[in-house]
């Protein structure tokens, strides 16, 4: 690989960095360089002599830190059911036992532990931020607290928790979802909040008001039967989108990527181009690209900053107040190149840690993109199969299996 002969030079007591056009360029002794990689499959014996190498297993600080530092915040909130109870549902449905078994089950994707804990927080919190900010549930709250209704708030509280948790550990399992199901029924000892027979868990969630769990057909609209627009964009709604629209309007509002994984025909961009129809245009505003193997960063990048305007100085982003969602299809078309990798899957990861782009005629200069997200769908069964895990680990991901018998009843009877 020449980058990695290329480094040799500047790892050695040289520390000259010899460029093709035989420019040499010497590191000053205040530089030091530093590289943070998944993996050595790409560097030489001789590069990897010449640096110290540290390894950092998974388990080594693993998600527990994590989740204790999110949990802080509802202890600096004083809000201390929500604060008492996460800490004991973390051990009840979250313990080393069900870790170490939801590792061994198989999922659509590869997914890591972290990536798992930081969709479960999101959803908990967004959770929690509707029940103080949607008035009917505000009230609700209120009125519980007047009363001194502490057990019935904990109740909210645990059921946030199972919802979060199901979905962010238990949606991307393929084979092993009824399993899953059925293994955290079991889980649930509180008798108020049990879930009721038949199904699988993701077929129901909590109302805050009546304080049970129902299923998503009790939410699903009407199919309007005077539908006067193109067939192709037909869709007639189901339990499943309503579930997903549920799902996608939690995680726009934590500005957190989605990843629709799933075989062709099982409705995975169906289910975001429809979203998308009924999004409010104020606040939102989407963006698409489907990507092919010919599809490179520079491409991406082109169509990334068509999208956006300059704010003020180097700031690009959609108007004021609004956010922009980037719909990216098919993410694991591209080609893969010599070492591997993706190159459109990498500038979709730097604008997510970094939130930026390097201008492509002017190098040194940075561009920041504030207010995006992305959302995406893939086949498992083509192109690279997989995507980069440090990219799927900043989104949710959700296998799309075939229709359940109830929903293709919903829609053909």
């Amino acid at each position: 690989p020449e980058w990695i002969e290329s480094l040799n030079t500047v790892m050695d007591d040289n520390k000259v960095l010899t460029l093709v056009s035989q420019e040499r360029i010497p590191l000053t002794p205040e530089m030091r360089l530093i590289l943070e990689v998944s993996h050595l499959k790409n560097a030489t014996p001789a590069t990897v002599s010449r640096g110290g190498v540290l390894f950092v297993n998974d388990s080594d600080v693993g998600w527990k830190p994590f989740f204790d530092s999110w949990l802080t915040k509802y202890k600096k909130g004083d809000d201390e059911h929500a604060y008492t109870i996460f800490q004991l549902n973390i051990s009840q449905y979250l313990g080393d036992a069900q870790v170490d078994d939801l590792r061994s089950k198989v999922h659509i994707t590869p997914v890591c532990d972290m990536q798992c804990i930081q969709s479960m927080t999101t959803i908990v919190d967004q959770l929690y931020h509707q029940l103080h900010s949607v008035k009917v549930q505000y009230d609700f709250l209120k009125k519980l607290k007047e009363e001194g209704n502490g057990d019935r708030i904990k109740d909210i509280y645990e059921a946030f928790f199972i919802f979060a948790t199901m979905w962010a550990y238990g949606a991307s399992l393929v084979e092993d979802k009824n399993a899953f199901s059925n293994q955290y029924r079991s889980l649930v000892t509180n008798p108020n909040l049990k879930f009721p027979e038949g199904g699988q868990i993701f077929d129901y969630y909590y109302d805050v008001l009546e304080g049970i769990w129902k299923h998503w057909d009790s939410l699903t609209p009407e199919f309007n039967t005077e539908y006067e627009g193109l067939f192709s964009n037909l869709v007639v709604p189901t339990a499943e989108t309503t579930r997903q629209t549920f799902l996608l309007n939690i995680h726009v509002a934590a500005k957190k990527g989605m990843i629709y994984v799933g075989s062709a025909g099982t409705g995975k961009t169906t289910i975001i181009k429809d979203y998308f129809a009924h999004l409010d245009k104020e606040s939102t505003i989407t963006a698409s690209m489907n990507f092919n193997s010919y599809t490179d960063s520079a491409a991406l990048q082109v169509v990334l900053e068509s999208n956006v305007d300059k704010r003020a100085g180097r700031t690009y982003g959609p108007p004021p107040s609004k956010t922009l969602i980037y719909f990216l299809d098919d993410y694991n078309m591209p080609y893969l190149d010599k070492y591997g990798t993706q190159s459109p899957i990498c500038l979709i990861r730097q604008i997510i840690d970094y939130g930026l782009v390097y201008d492509r005629d002017h190098l040194e200069e940075k561009k920041l993109l504030v207010d995006v997200m992305f959302a995406g769908c893939m086949n498992p069964k083509s192109g690279s199969f997989i995507i980069d895990l440090r990219l799927t680990r900043h989104a949710t991901v959700i296998s799309c299996l075939t229709a359940e018998r109830d929903i293709l009843k919903t829609i053909y009877f």
